[in-house]
């Protein structure tokens, strides 16, 4: 794995007022393989935005395992910031293959 990773959770935090805001919080940094979707079935989706559906780029990061990562995480790789949509199961592979979009 030739690409650097930083790993980033979104946790809750309360305002004065008692509203909630989502806030990141650095959870680690990891080696890690970028790939533009090909491979695993991903490649372009779409998604409704604005009352028309627009395309979104989809990613496949593959990081160690045993790595930290889960959904709802983001991972900034080559500048890049990717919000993981799933962790997919790896139990006999060197790598684990997380399926992400670009965050705008």
């Amino acid at each position: 794995m030739t690409d650097d990773c930083t790993v980033m959770r979104p946790t809750e935090v309360r305002g004065d007022a008692g509203g909630v805001s989502l806030t990141w919080a650095l959870q680690g940094a990891l080696k890690c393989r970028l790939r533009s979707g090909a491979g695993i079935g991903t490649g372009v989706r779409e998604q409704l935005m604005a009352g028309r559906l627009t395309p979104i780029a989809v990613y496949t990061v593959y990081v160690p395992v045993g790595s930290d990562v889960q959904a709802k995480d983001r991972l900034i790789v080559k500048g890049r910031t990717l919000e993981v949509h799933g962790v997919l199961d790896a139990s006999n592979a060197s790598a684990v293959p997380c399926v992400c979009s670009e965050v705008a």
